[in-house]
Order: structure tokens, then C-alpha cells, then sequence
């Protein structure tokens, strides 16, 4: 696996989102890397009169307070791009973002990270569990990805075993039932985007919150063919999810 390449990833959304025509009215970036929000910083200032808001500190806390308490959303709407950085969206993060009724959310899910934490033998270390609880909001994901049965011992005493049984289409369709519970439409098709090995990186999911059936109907045509659209790129390319 090439290292820099998740990083590569996220320096490229940052581009793609300043690159959008017509631009938004605002862009908040929130990055808890001082050194990063000095590159933001450097590359927003290339942009000649765009209106935007750097804030170096935990994206949780401030993306739930800008949502829940800073804007007016009977006279706003928004598109959030979640970029983290390992496993650090926490599920009350998503609820908030969920509750507002002017949202488009693109989720791009750490499934590398992810498979990490999933040790092999179910012997998942203490802080690893609560950080999968917090990006699930439950911790139901251990009986979706782990099988448990018993066998006898050299002696004839019963010993149980536990295997993981997390290939990246399980992932994928564990986080999209978890999502369901929050968002009035998820789309079906998310994309899994895979490094230079053909390894999954990360799982690209894309829901709204608006329930409303023209909206709904909107964001299928518009959500699940764009996803649809690299998604058959990527297959050519042999990156299966």
C-alpha cells in the first residue's frame, strides 16, 4: 500500500469542492492540524473573493454547533463533505447533521481504518471497541462481523472460536443500514475507492435529510448517478465493492 495515498485523497477534495461553478455562498473547512489549516489558508487565498471560514480545531464540536445553533435553515441549505482523518466522525455528529432539514451529505467513511481496528481473532483492544461504538453509534457491528462456534480441544473441552467476516460488501452494507436510521434517503450505490493495490480505502456514501418526495426524488437521479457514473470506473479498474 502506498501510505500518502488516503492523504492524497483528501488534499484532492479540498480542490474539487473550490473548484465547483457556481461556488457556494460560504465554505467552512474545519481541520484540527495546525500545519493543515496553514495550507487551507494558502490555498483559499488563491481563490480571489471567495467567502470562506478556516477553524483549527475537533470538526465534531464545531460542525455540531455551526449546524444546531449558527444557521438559519429555513433560509439555508448546505452540502457537507466528511473528510476524517482516521475514525473520527462520532455518531451524534451525524444526528445533528440528520436533523436539519437543508443538508446534502457526502460521507467519505474510513473502511481502511476500519478493517484495521477488526482484528483477526475478535481480540479487539478497549479504546478500539468504543471508537467503532462512536462511528456506529451501536455495537452491534461485532455480531455483524464476527462468527463464533466451538470446537474441541486436544483434551476434548469445548473451545470457541472466533472469526472475522468483514469483506468490504459487508462494511458497505452495514453502514448503509446504520445510516438509514438517521437519513430519510441514502443511496444505494455508495463507491469504494481503493488505493494503487486495489485495497479499499474508503467507502463513499451520499445521503440528504430533506424528506420530502421531490427532494428524495432528486437526489436518487442525481446522487446515485454520479456514484454510479465512477463506480463503473472503478470496476474497470478491478477496485470491487
Amino acid at each position: 500500500m502506498v501510505e500518502d495515498e488516503p492523504e492524497r485523497f483528501r488534499k484532492g477534495s479540498v480542490m474539487r469542492a473550490l473548484e465547483v461553478s457556481p461556488r457556494f455562498g460560504h465554505y467552512y473547512f474545519i481541520e484540527i492540524d495546525p500545519g493543515k489549516c496553514i495550507e487551507l489558508q494558502g490555498i483559499c487565498a488563491g481563490c480571489p473573493g471567495l467567502s470562506y471560514t478556516i477553524a483549527n480545531t475537533d470538526a465534531n464540536s464545531y460542525l455540531f454547533d455551526l449546524i444546531t445553533r449558527q444557521i438559519d435553515w429555513r433560509s439555508s441549505r448546505a452540502v457537507i463533505f466528511l473528510d476524517p482523518f482516521g475514525t473520527e466522525v462520532a455518531w451524534p455528529t451525524l444526528q445533528a447533521i440528520s436533523q436539519q432539514p437543508g443538508i446534502d451529505l457526502w460521507y467519505l467513511f474510513p473502511a481502511m481504518a476500519v478493517n484495521r481496528m477488526l482484528m483477526q481473532n475478535g481480540q479487539i483492544p478497549a479504546q478500539w471497541r468504543a471508537k467503532l461504538d462512536s462511528l456506529f453509534g451501536t455495537n452491534t457491528w461485532y455480531e455483524r462481523f464476527y462468527t463464533s462456534y466451538q470446537q474441541q480441544s486436544l483434551w476434548g473441552e469445548p473451545v470457541t472460536t472466533v472469526q472475522k467476516q468483514a469483506p468490504i460488501a459487508l462494511v458497505k452494507e452495514y453502514l448503509l443500514e446504520r445510516l438509514r436510521t438517521l437519513f430519510p434517503y441514502v443511496a444505494p450505490n455508495p463507491l469504494v475507492l481503493c488505493n494503487s493495490r486495489n485495497s479499499p480505502l474508503f467507502i463513499l456514501s451520499f445521503a440528504i435529510t430533506n424528506p420530502s418526495e421531490p427532494a428524495i426524488k432528486l437526489a436518487k437521479k442525481m446522487g446515485e448517478y454520479i456514484l454510479g457514473k465512477h463506480g463503473a470506473k472503478m470496476q474497470r479498474g478491478n477496485c470491487i465493492g
